[in-house]
C-alpha cells in the first residue's frame, strides 16, 4: 500500500496515526480467517517468530508501546517497530496496533496472547491484495 497516495486520497485522515489506525482495523476479522500464508512474507513460521521477537522487545509481559509494521522497501520485507509517527518509508503490508488501548482490558500485560490472537483475525482475503507481489 503506497503510504503517500493513500494520505492523500482519504482525506478524512488527518495524520500517519490516523493512517495506522485505519490499515490496523481494516485487516481485522471478528472471527479466525484461516487462510494460506503469503509467500511474499517468506516462510511462515520464521515470520511470526521474527514478528513477535520485534513486537515484544525480548519481553513476553512487558513491551514499549508503539506500531509494528510490515512494509516493504526495495523488494525486501522489513518488520519494524514504530514509536513515533510513520514516516511513510515503503509499501505497507500489515500492520499491529502496540499501545496499551489495543490489547489491555482483555490481555492486560499478555502481550504475547494479544499478539496470537491478534494474528488469527487477520483478514488474509482482504490483505492478498495488499500482499500480492507488485510487477
Amino acid at each position: 500500500m503506497d503510504f503517500s497516495s493513500l494520505l492523500h486520497s482519504h482525506r478524512h485522515i488527518h495524520s500517519p496515526q490516523d493512517l495506522l489506525h485505519s490499515l490496523y482495523f481494516s485487516t481485522l476479522s471478528p472471527a479466525p480467517t484461516p487462510a494460506p500464508f503469503p509467500s511474499i512474507l517468506g516462510e511462515e513460521e520464521a515470520f511470526w517468530t521474527h514478528f513477535e521477537a520485534v513486537a515484544l522487545d525480548g519481553s513476553k509481559t512487558q513491551t514499549v508501546p508503539g506500531w509494528v509494521i510490515v512494509v516493504q522497501r526495495n523488494g525486501e520485507v522489513e518488520i519494524r517497530k514504530e514509536l513515533g509517527e510513520w514516516q511513510g518509508e515503503g509499501r505497507v503490508l500489515l500492520v499491529c496496533d502496540l499501545w496499551e488501548h489495543a490489547y489491555y482490558l482483555k490481555y492486560h500485560e499478555d502481550v504475547a496472547a494479544y499478539l496470537e490472537d491478534w494474528r488469527h483475525h487477520l483478514n488474509w482475503s482482504h490483505l492478498s491484495s495488499a500482499l500480492t507481489p507488485k510487477l
